[in-house]
């Protein structure tokens, strides 16, 4: 179970059909991910598991054809808002102790521009796997607006990230 990633955490989806439909082929290069938009003023800590299921949408990339570019450009054009100039696609990775900082959540801007002509397979991982009863890392992509050459604590994410720290 465990090289095959299946832990609690993970969701499975049964796909069925009729007699007269087919699967479509398995392909392990799309991923799946998740796109949560930083909303200014939502009630309540946006980080949590169940406000990211509500309020994200879903796209697929192919991480061995399309760019970082591609998967900005179709974050962008899937929330409709944003620009991908004024873009910036966080990651979070999950609570670490630093004997400088004490306990936080660390934040990485995966949209950085020497990044973008890179294949999505070249760039961090956006399906890591973590062993805990539920991730709120693997497969999401925290949007907001800003510029991405910010330091990260200055990233509305990154500050709803570690509320829990202050």
């Amino acid at each position: 179970m465990y090289k095959l990633k299946i832990n609690s955490s993970l969701p499975l989806i049964i796909e069925t059909k009729t007699d007269e439909e087919e699967f479509e082929e398995y392909d392990p290069y799309w991923l799946n991910l998740r796109v949560v938009r930083f909303v200014e003023g939502l009630d309540g800590d946006q980080s949590t598991l169940e406000s990211i299921l509500a309020n994200s949408i879903m796209i697929s990339v192919h991480r061995q054809k399309e760019t970082i570019g591609d998967l900005e450009r179709k974050v962008a054009d899937s929330l409709g808002v944003l620009t991908a100039e004024n873009l910036v696609i966080l990651l979070r990775h999950e609570t670490f102790v630093s004997a400088k900082t004490g306990s936080s959540v660390r934040s990485e801007v995966y949209n950085l521009s020497w990044r973008k002509v890179k294949i999505i397979d070249e760039g961090p991982k956006l399906d890591s796997f973590s062993d805990m009863q539920f991730s709120v890392t693997q497969g999401i992509l925290y949007v907001e607006e800003g510029d991405c050459k910010d330091k990260a604590d200055q990233f509305k994410w990154h500050k709803e990230f570690n509320k829990a720290f202050d």
